[in-house]
């Protein structure tokens, strides 16, 4: 059973023994070891990366400039023919570009922009992990407008350990 607002999108299905062209969104080491794995399997034809990092250059055909849009990925997968899309860093995840993937009908390995808000948003993942009986350590969310500013002692007042975690990813998604 899905919980509401995570269920899975339906992926197009290939036949067995394609090669397939696959790209890989990011430029970390992450990516890198993506693109290092898909190279090996058999099923992969074509590996690009998008934008990518000079280790990734050696496996595959790097994109730099490419934008991690959701738009822009949908365009750039459309335009290279691209049958399967791995999405590595959170930002694109939680900006939805693997929900705009399979809008388009382009297959997408990653987390649907509801359930990357688990990973994206510190707060959204501890109210979840709360709501579901999840355990979890203490915490306090202080105020937007406050977290600069506080005291270590606004979290102990709240029996929580003195740790700040921004609340966004590169944006408010």
């Amino acid at each position: 059973m899905a919980l509401p607002g995570f269920e899975p999108h339906p992926a197009p299905c290939y036949r067995r023994g394609m090669a397939r062209r696959v790209l890989v969104l990011g430029s970390g080491g992450r990516e890198h070891a993506l693109a290092w794995a898909l190279r090996r399997a058999p099923s992969v034809g074509e590996l690009l990366v998008a934008p990518g990092n000079p280790g990734a250059a050696s496996l595959a055909e790097c994109l730099p400039g490419a934008s991690l849009e959701p738009a822009a990925v949908v365009t750039l997968a459309r335009e290279r023919a691209v049958d399967l899309v791995v999405v590595g860093p959170e930002a694109p995840l939680c900006a939805g570009v693997v929900d705009a993937l399979a809008e388009a009908g382009i297959a997408a390995f990653g987390p649907t922009r509801a359930a990357a808000r688990l990973e994206g948003s510190k707060a959204f993942l501890k109210d979840f992990a709360e709501r579901w009986r999840i355990p979890t350590a203490r915490y306090a969310i202080a105020p937007r407008d406050l977290a600069a500013a506080v005291s270590p002692d606004w979290y102990l007042d709240k029996g929580a350990r003195p740790a700040r975690k921004a609340g966004a990813v590169k944006g408010d998604y």
